[in-house]
């Protein structure tokens, strides 16, 4: 089943960096070409290359180069055309949609969540830490202690904004 799940991701990646004119790839190269570049996110890299592998496997004559760099870097290498898929551990800003759009011949960007990123903190208990930033957008929030009962919480930070979560173990 995950195998399944793997292929099908990996083939809505391609989908979704395509053009609307099935002629051609989002480099403009013919569509029955048989390599294909990702680049982008190091956060994604790994996850794409074992992606990558999989299709190839299944799918004798192709080849999937994928390179790590950053979202940024993948973004910029779509939009110059450089890259057939970008992967970013972010959604793209609508300046860069408007750029790819302009440079692209009206290529339209279509983002499709693969994947969600998790970030663990682990604090020794004499640790006087106060406070910890994360960026922009919905976030799960599990604290934990031991063996006593999870606290989770979800939170929206907007953009320069602040969000405090407050507990007490010592409550339960």
């Amino acid at each position: 089943m995950i195998k399944v799940h793997v292929l099908v991701g990996l083939v809505a990646l391609f989908v979704a960096c395509t053009r609307d004119n099935p002629q051609t790839t989002t480099t403009g190269a013919q569509a029955d070409k048989t390599s294909f570049t990702v680049k982008g996110s190091d956060t994604m890299v790994i996850l794409g290359q074992r992606w990558s592998e999989t299709y190839m496997k299944e799918h004798a004559g192709i080849t999937i180069q994928v390179t790590g760099g950053g979202s940024g870097t993948g973004i910029a290498a779509l939009i110059n055309g450089t890259t057939d898929i970008c992967e970013s551990s972010r959604p793209m800003e609508t300046k860069e949609k408007d750029d790819l759009k302009a440079k692209q011949k009206g290529a339209v960007a279509i983002e499709t969540k693969v994947a969600l990123d998790a970030l663990a903190v682990y604090v020794n208990e004499k640790n006087t830490i106060k406070e910890i930033a994360i960026p922009e957008g919905r976030h799960r929030i599990e604290i934990r202690n031991g063996t006593l009962p999870a606290y989770a919480s979800d939170v929206n930070v907007a953009a320069g904004g602040r969000v405090s979560i407050a507990h007490s173990f010592d409550s339960q």
